[in-house]
Parts: C-alpha cells; structure tokens; sequence
C-alpha cells in the first residue's frame, strides 16, 4: 500500500451524509479547512425521506438552495395520515411560508452535499476505510485511511462525528449511546410503469396492530414503503412466516392501495429507526453532530432536518470555542440534550393519539413509555 505525506487540517469530519458535509461547508464559509472522511462512493441506494418546508433557510444558508433545486426532487405538498382514526386526516403546505416540502432521492441529495462541500475546498475521501484515530498527548489527532491501495494521514485539531447511529469516534472517548426503543423499518422500494409523475404526491402514515406504514413518491415516479414495528417483534412474526411484510401490507386500508401496477425494485431492507442519543456529545476536541448525537423517530419526518441544524449550530459552537469562550462546547451539548428532551415529548404525545389496539405490545409499549416520561 502507498503511503501519501501527512496532511494538515483544522478539522476532520468522519461521515459524508448531510451532517458531516454541513458541518464541513459551514466551518469553511467561517475560514476553517476540513477534511471528509466518507466510507461509500454514494452510488448505494439510501432511504429516502421527506423534508418539511422549513428545509430551505437551512439549505440557502449554505449556499445551495438553487442546486438543489436544480436536482428535480418531487414536491410533497402535504402529509395524509391514517392514525388514532380509520379516516384519513390531510395536514398540506398550502399555509407554509416556505411551499412545498420534498420527496427526495438520498443518494443523490448526500451526493450533491458532498461535491459541493469539496468545490468549496474540502478535502472529499470517498470509498475509504478508518485504520485508525488517535488522540495524541499534544491535543491533535492523528487520523489514518485507506483508500483502495494507498494509504493517508492527517493531523488535525478537532475531530468531529458524523458516523450515523453507529457513533464510532464518540464511543471510542467513551460515550454511551442510550436507546429509548427498538423501532425498525422494513423497507421496499417499488418502479412504476409510467414514468408520468402520480397524481397524489402525498406523504402517507398508517397505523396498524403491530406498529405503521409509511409511504411516498420517489423522485422517478417510483414509490418507497417502510413498515415500522420493533426488532423483536419482527423476528418474532418472520420466524412464523416468511411472508410476514406481504401479510402486514395486505391488512392495510390505503397503504396496499398505493402500490397497484408497481412492481418491487428492491427490498425489503432492515434499517434501525430507534429513538437515541449519545450521553454526551462533546469533549475536549471532538463533538458529535446529526445521527451521531441523537436520532429520532422517522414519523418526526425531521432526520435531514434535524441533522443540517445540528451540523450548522455545531459549527457555530466550534468558532465561539476557538475565540475563546470555554463555555461553547457545554452550551452545545446542552442545546441537544433540550432539543431531544422536547422532541421525546411530542413523540410521546403523538403515539398516544393512537388508541385503537390496546392488547398489541407495539403500542402498550409507547403507552409505558409516555407515562415512564411523565408525559
């Protein structure tokens, strides 16, 4: 393997996704070089989202409101839900300040954030393995990677963590990541045979027995569903029945009905969706930002959201630290621990909308857990 010279940084950001390259743009547009370690070439599928209006201050804030548009991701102009009630309730846009939200392609939404962060002068590894992250007696880090067959360091001041869930560099310092659920999504991605956009762009949330569904319009016309219920009932059911996602989608009374004349593309894929945070997100040279620190519920529909602002007030963080103010990593962790204090307290107070199965786990579950919060 080939050995390149060591390489000088301010910052180091492992993970490319919206966190990690938000962090990076805004610690450049404040005169700070980053370096963005990313182990995918973004070519994979990812689950994709919607993103609320209030998307777009973030996104002209860093300065790429017009090349997202440029990416022709589907509008969603409102959310149906099928939950505490058979009927469906319509919550649109049509009052929101900023229009419209989105349906995005995430590969090629983490992608865009990704080039632009490098054509603003970060340093962009792609396609890369972490050999090893040493914090060194001299208060720098040494970062080592592999790149197909060649090797880099780089020695740089902070380190920040944008490792998704997973919170490599956090647990490494000796954080612990603390889980409030053990929500999955089972997802399938689904073609349509008309490449003509569908006439009902909507997000869709359904509640069932044994948890809900989830559904929207992808950019190509085509559909993603996600079926959200606990690991251990999953592996439960499955070991019953192979069939358990078909079985679960056909007891629905709209979800199944979105998905005439497609076909499946891929899937179903596992993917964790637990609520979760770190217990602390900051030492004295590395924080954590998006994912990394604190994770939440899809049905907050505010992942990408969530992760752009807490990459852009990390940031901000960052710069007060280095002028000087002591107190600026510990405002920081605080801002998280109240922002996912109040986020616990809607997420509870949605779930008990829901009444209407008493006897099922999934559900007596989320009533346990609101009366644990005092809710």
């Amino acid at each position: 393997m080939k050995q390149k010279g060591i390489r000088n940084a301010d910052v180091a950001v492992l993970g490319g996704g919206p966190a990690g390259a938000a962090i990076a743009l805004e610690l450049l547009n404040r005169g700070y070089s980053t370096v963005v370690i990313e182990r995918s070439d973004y070519r994979g599928a990812r689950i994709g989202e919607t993103l609320p209006p209030a998307i777009q201050p973030l996104l002209v804030r860093l300065g790429i409101w017009d090349r997202f548009l440029a990416e022709k991701h589907s509008q969603s102009f409102g959310i149906r839900s099928a939950w505490g009630v058979d009927e469906l309730h319509e919550n649109d846009f049509i009052f929101n300040p900023y229009g419209a939200g989105w349906h995005i392609d995430r590969a090629r939404f983490d992608a865009m954030l990704a080039r632009w962060a490098e054509k603003q002068g970060s340093a962009m590894y792609r396609n890369t393995r972490l050999v090893s992250c040493e914090n060194q007696k001299c208060g720098k880090w040494k970062v080592e990677i592999a790149q197909g067959d060649q090797s880099h360091s780089f020695s740089t001041k902070f380190l920040v963590d944008a490792t998704g869930r997973a919170s490599y560099v956090s647990r490494k310092q000796g954080a612990t990541r603390i889980a409030w659920d053990h929500l999955i999504g089972i997802v399938s991605f689904f073609l349509s045979p008309s490449r003509e956009s569908p006439i009902d762009t909507s997000t869709l949330i359904e509640a069932v027995e044994g948890g809900w569904w989830y559904s929207a319009v992808l950019p190509n016309s085509g559909r993603v569903l996600a079926y959200m219920t606990d690991a251990d009932l999953f592996a439960r059911a499955r070991n019953h029945s192979g069939d358990y996602w078909t079985r679960q989608l056909a007891a629905t009374k709209y979800t199944r009905l979105r998905l005439e004349n497609y076909s499946l593309a891929s899937g179903p894929h596992i993917v964790p969706a637990n609520s979760s945070r770190l217990d602390r997100v900051t030492g004295g040279n590395w924080l954590a930002v998006g994912d990394a620190a604190m994770a939440f519920d899809p049905l907050s529909g505010q992942g990408v959201f969530k992760a752009l602002q807490s990459a852009l007030s990390a940031a901000e963080s960052l710069e007060k630290y280095w002028n000087g103010n002591n107190m600026a990593l510990r405002d920081y962790a605080a801002a998280v621990e109240k922002d996912f204090s109040s986020y616990c307290l809607m997420r509870g107070v949605f779930y008990a909308r829901e009444k209407r199965w008493p006897q099922s786990v999934f559900w007596q579950r989320r009533i346990s857990a609101q009366i644990a919060t005092g809710i």
